[in-house]
């Protein structure tokens, strides 16, 4: 396979792909969702496309498993795929247009939402916990403990764990008593996605996630997504999202360290200073085109382009 070169403003001579950053004006933010990080609704169709949630990312998720529990119904449970692969943060979730108040850090553990069909003496209706999609996540206790032999939704046994998936899972009590009668409305989680390799980060190898930074800002820039994207994500060395037949030797470090760069430079605002270029969404698996649509959307955040040279 020829090299696939992540370039900065400059051509490259030979036979490969190139992504290059260019220095440019700011652009005005397109309404395509891709670009501003934005699928809200959520998907019940068992065959949507695979997708990883990079950057900032906004997203309704893809429902994965529902079941209910207690004395008549009483509890409501919702898994929801927000990311065929790891993510490294949640920042804020929303409800029917509004933002929920936490009681903590769902991907700690358990949280309960404050400000959002309560009931009269002020406790919760609403809990939820996110699990970031690590390879060893276990199932969670209480969502087992839910969906036993005989649950509406079908036993879940240990091997249920939905490693190497994002998740959120959301019980909601309904309380009729409280006047609380109607399910929550939709769902949006907002949050930080994939880590990515970043050459300039010291012990950074691209063929070993463990050691890809998770807290730095290479998470949202677009040259970094972009090499990852065409490298790929994989698990248990299969690509989840990703070009096929790439290894990472086929992408230059030295022209992605430059590409990347340029993203990360710092430019003024109206309101002071802000990098160059950053992008966040889903990079989607799409069943005849790959993610070649996805990637075509983050060149246009990084005001660069797919040229071959």
């Amino acid at each position: 396979m020829p090299p696939v070169a992540i370039a900065a403003g400059a051509a490259l001579v030979g036979a490969a792909v190139a992504v290059t950053a260019m220095r440019a004006k700011m652009k005005a933010p397109t309404t395509d969702d891709v670009n501003r990080g934005f699928d809200l609704s959520r998907k019940l169709d068992p065959n949507y496309p695979r997708e990883v949630a990079v950057g900032r990312f906004s997203t309704g998720g893809s429902g994965v498993y529902d079941t209910v529990s207690g004395t008549e119904n009483q509890f409501v449970w919702r898994v929801t795929a927000i990311s065929d692969y790891q993510i490294t943060g949640i920042q804020e979730i929303w409800a029917d247009g509004q933002k929920l108040t936490l009681s903590g850090d769902p991907l700690s553990g358990w949280v309960n939402v404050t400000n959002y069909l309560t009931k009269e003496d002020g406790s919760p209706t609403i809990r939820f916990r996110v699990m970031s999609g690590t390879e060893d996540q276990t199932l969670d206790s209480e969502l087992a403990a839910a969906a036993g032999p005989g649950s509406y939704g079908g036993e879940l046994t240990a091997n249920d764990t939905f490693a190497g998936m994002a998740i959120a899972i959301m019980r909601w009590e309904h309380s009729p008593e409280d006047n609380i009668t109607s399910e929550p409305g939709q769902v949006i989680f907002v949050g930080d996605g994939a880590p990515v390799h970043d050459p300039r980060y010291e012990g950074s190898d691209p063929d070993d996630p463990s050691t890809w930074p998770t807290d730095t800002d290479a998470r949202f820039n677009p040259a970094l997504i972009a090499a990852q994207a065409i490298r790929g994500w994989k698990r248990g060395g299969e690509v989840v999202v990703g070009a096929h037949g790439i290894v990472s030797a086929d992408i230059p470090e030295a022209e992605l360290e430059d590409a990347a760069d340029i993203c990360d430079e710092s430019v003024e605002t109206d309101d002071g200073t802000e990098k160059r270029y950053r992008c966040g969404g889903m990079i989607r698996m799409d069943p005849d085109d790959g993610i070649r649509p996805s990637l075509e959307k983050v060149m246009v955040a990084m005001d660069g382009d797919l040229v071959e040279i």
